[in-house]
């Protein structure tokens, strides 16, 4: 099959129901078939994905896919991007987007996007919805809407300017609540490791739905709704919207929040692990700010400043560095 007609199918191009079969069948047929759908997938895209302050030129897969060698000059493009990446970001290590594909309901081609520890991802969907994500966040979306609702599933952290549409309600499917809307703005912070999930709305209004589809509540502009997973009980509350929204603009605020809940964020923005060598330190409370560009020592730095906690940093070669978090000695 050439590669043109997957790209067709991929991007939504194809609408007759026969040649979707075809295609599907084509994909299906093979591990080498599969393969090849999945490279010109990813490539499609990472094409569409903002890396901070560097946007990947869009046409350049395409134009690269009309070519016998496109493999190999895919692979140099990317390196390219990738070391320009790295500076931008200046903390983490050079990491890559992984992004696979599994045929859906409705003949629906579906993206599953992660942003890798230590970098967040900008992405526009084809309803022009803009979707930031954190750090460690995974988003799974269809290529193109083609149902009477957008539906997404997300695990992490991500903020929503969602396009109006009243005729096709806007639902972020997460591992505990569902969000649904027509036209807003809001923060989804919903990692399936963590006992809490908090919706912040900024601007319109959301409807929180529990598993079977059953509206919960609603939230109006500057309210957040935080749920407890193991008691599952959900509390709403006014707030500054900038506590749980400024991480897109590279800060991490945080008020009488406690070391192990801070530490969980310091893990995912510098791709690192936190060990706690005294539990009772968990339970410190810090007020601040961190900003995401300033290297983890600083921030340790700033932590032994205010705190009697020290810390010890051990390299590792293939997997993240470990920090172990400690209690000073008392100055005698």
């Amino acid at each position: 099959m050439k590669d043109e007609q997957l790209i067709d199918f991929i991007t939504g191009k194809i609408t007759d129901q026969s040649e979707i079969k075809a295609v599907m069948d084509w994909i299906e047929k093979s591990p080498e078939n599969r393969k090849t759908y999945n490279d010109i997938l990813n490539s499609w895209a990472l094409s569409g994905i903002r890396y901070g302050n560097h946007i990947v030129d869009v046409d350049l897969p395409f134009r690269q896919f009309k070519r016998r060698n496109f493999k190999t000059r895919l692979i140099t493009e990317f390196l390219k991007y990738a070391a320009a990446i790295l500076i931008i970001f200046s903390i983490g290590a050079l990491s890559q987007y992984f992004v696979s594909n599994n045929i859906l309901r409705q003949d629906v081609a579906w993206q599953e996007v992660t942003a890798p520890f230590g970098q967040s991802v900008e992405l526009s969907m084809s309803d022009s919805t803009k979707v930031w994500l954190n750090s460690g966040t995974k988003l799974r979306y269809p290529s193109n809407f083609s149902s009477n609702k957008r539906v997404v599933e997300l695990n992490g952290e991500a903020f929503f300017e969602v396009t109006s549409d009243k005729k096709h309600p806007f639902i972020i499917k997460t591992t505990s609540l569902d969000v649904k809307v027509t036209g807003t703005r809001f923060n989804v912070d919903a990692y399936s490791e963590n006992d809490k999930a908090n919706i912040t709305l900024v601007e319109g209004k959301v409807a929180i739905q529990n598993k079977n589809g059953s509206m919960i509540t609603e939230l109006n502009p500057n309210m957040n709704a935080e749920f407890i997973k193991s008691t599952n009980k959900l509390k709403l509350k006014k707030v500054n919207v900038e506590f749980y929204t400024s991480w897109t603009t590279g800060t991490i605020v945080f008020q009488k929040e406690s070391l192990e809940e801070i530490a969980k964020k310091l893990e995912k923005w510098y791709n690192v692990k936190i060990v706690f060598d005294q539990v009772d330190i968990k339970d410190i409370a810090f007020s601040g700010s961190i900003l995401k560009n300033k290297p983890i020592d600083q921030i340790l730095e700033i932590l032994t400043y205010t705190s009697r906690i020290g810390y010890q940093m051990e390299t590792m070669s293939n997997q993240p560095n470990i920090i172990h978090l400690k209690h000073l000695p008392m100055k005698k």
